[in-house]
């Protein structure tokens, strides 16, 4: 691997016959993880040998360039091929919308590029901490304690899962405990005379590029209770933040740490409750509290994404499915849904355009004219915004071809509000900084804003609230008309219903509330309608 990597950058940045800004407009997707946006991926910071044409040429696996606070490309994350193509080539990174790094900047200057389109400005490479590494965690998050009699065995399966496909989770005892034994992710410990009191035991998880620690907290009744006093101190396995991830502290699972959320963590706080005791210390004190304070007002992240047959891949939440009364059409009515994946982002023109150009640009697939410009000069204006002027045919085929399909409209329903009766995705009130609709202030107005655009940042000096559904999905209330599944013969023929509502819906307007459909036909391309994908489980 590092030979093919060493000639790619020779042949890619070559000083002859290309000139260091053409080489830098065309190949910069060639190189491992060109995400630099500048010559020094290839090139060093010293100046020509002399003699020579250009710069020195950087040798695989050193490390060059002029931000130093970005992580440098090198040998050892050449072996972090996550996604198991054989190569470490930028594939790993992933934008917050789910797209592979492709990387694709407008100019707006001499080697001057904007960066900000759905792009983050600082990118890192698989490896790089635990902020791009594989996610492992156990199940269920919170464990519970433990109490049996000195002879007896506990046993307990471990699970856990990671974000990969295809890696193998295991897992380790993080410290040796006599008698203690891992078997086939099944824990077994009989404890002896002299193992009696509070046992701490830590356990690893690794899908052998992450590892995450948990520990069990087991009674022993009828021991030899080890001394607490100062001249034997009880050794205990050290808890810190990094032991944790956001999802531990959301208590009432509503994807944000929140003041709910501080206000269970205070109820239990002076007590020995062990699911807020995060240190382990045997009471909920001070060092809990800044345990919690540290997650305070963070976003659950529950993406799952799925790639497609042109390797861009689509993010995807989970949403548990059940039983409910949804208020549909003016009516109550009961449905059942099964557990599924909702996409959490509606399609958006640059995903489409990746299907597009996979099925030969055909006629019968391509996005209707908006406002007089075609669906390529979209994508290029607009590569991260919902794609419209599909018809329901289309975005079904779209679905097809990533191995999903279009949710049914009690399917979009429930994504959307789960059991609760909420009139809008994110909430009981219609607000202007947490939906796109007609005159409601962003800078788009009036047109479609990019997908997942109300998500509590300021974004061109319009201040956004982090406006998710229920199950995290985003612009289920405005934004574009969603395509639901579902089709009628009975009344008017081979008609489907569309959900959600769109910018062009002023504020009074009744079809921004969840559980209305405007039914249109099938073959309809119109400029606010878009769509999102589901996943059976």
């Amino acid at each position: 691997m590092p030979f093919r990597y060493t000639f790619l950058l020779f042949t890619v940045l070559s000083p002859f016959g290309t000139s260091p800004s053409e080489a830098y407009r065309d190949d910069m997707y060639k190189v491992p993880n060109g995400d630099r946006f500048n010559c020094n991926l290839c090139h060093s910071n010293s100046n020509p040998l002399p003699g020579e044409v250009g710069f020195p040429l950087n040798p695989f696996g050193r490390d060059y360039g002029a931000v130093r606070s970005q992580p440098k490309w090198n040998s050892t994350l050449a072996q972090k091929d996550s996604d198991g193509d054989g190569y470490t080539n930028g594939e790993e990174l992933q934008e917050p919308t789910g797209d592979v790094f492709k990387w694709e900047p407008r100019s707006i200057g001499f080697e001057v590029w904007d960066l900000t389109a759905g792009t983050p400005t600082l990118a890192r490479n698989p490896g790089d901490s635990d902020l791009s590494v594989p996610q492992v965690r156990f199940d269920p998050i919170r464990p519970d304690e433990y109490t049996l009699n000195v002879g007896e065995t506990l046993t307990f399966t471990l699970n856990g899962r990671v974000t990969v496909p295809g890696r193998t989770l295991t897992f380790t005892l993080a410290q040796e405990l006599e008698g203690a034994r891992i078997t086939d992710n099944l824990f077994t410990w009989t404890p002896t005379r002299t193992q009696g009191g509070n046992q701490n035991i830590g356990i690893h998880a690794s899908d052998g590029t992450s590892i995450v620690v948990r520990v069990i907290k087991v009674n022993v009744l009828g021991g030899d209770a080890p001394s607490s006093g100062p001249d034997v101190p009880v050794e205990r396995v050290q808890v810190t933040v990094s032991d944790f991830t956001v999802t531990h502290f959301d208590f009432d699972g509503s994807l944000l740490v929140d003041l709910t959320d501080f206000t269970q963590f205070a109820a239990a706080y002076g007590t020995s409750l062990f699911q807020f005791d995060f240190d382990r210390s045997g009471r909920v004190d001070f060092r809990d509290f800044l345990f919690f304070a540290w997650f305070f007002n963070q976003r659950v992240d529950n993406t799952t994404l799925i790639a497609t047959p042109a390797r861009d891949q689509i993010p995807f939440v989970p949403v548990e499915g059940g039983r409910s009364v949804q208020l549909i059409g003016g009516l109550f009515q009961q449905i059942s849904v099964g557990k599924h994946l909702i996409g959490k982002f509606e399609i958006t023109n640059r995903q489409y355009r990746n299907y597009y150009n996979a099925n030969n640009q055909f006629p019968e697939i391509t996005p209707f004219p908006l406002n007089g410009k075609s669906f390529e000069d979209r994508v290029l204006e607009q590569p991260d915004h919902p794609v419209v002027g599909v018809s329901q045919t289309q975005a079904e085929a779209y679905c097809k071809w990533t191995g999903t399909r279009l949710p049914l409209f009690k399917e979009w329903s429930f994504a959307a509000r789960g059991t609760g009766l909420r009139s809008y995705a994110y909430g009981d009130f219609l607000e202007a900084d947490r939906a796109n609709y007609l005159e409601n202030g962003d800078p788009f107005e009036p047109g479609t804003t990019p997908v997942g655009y109300f998500d509590g940042r300021l974004h061109q000096g319009f201040q956004t609230r982090d406006s998710f559904s229920l199950y995290g999905a985003y612009d289920m209330t405005g934004n574009v008309w969603e395509w639901c599944a579902d089709t009628r013969e009975d009344i008017t023929p081979n008609q489907a219903p569309i959900a959600g509502g769109s910018y062009l819906e002023p504020n009074f307007s009744s079809n921004l509330k969840l559980g209305t459909a405007s039914w249109v036909p099938v073959t309809e391309q119109r400029v606010d309608v878009g769509f999102r994908c589901l996943k059976e489980q």
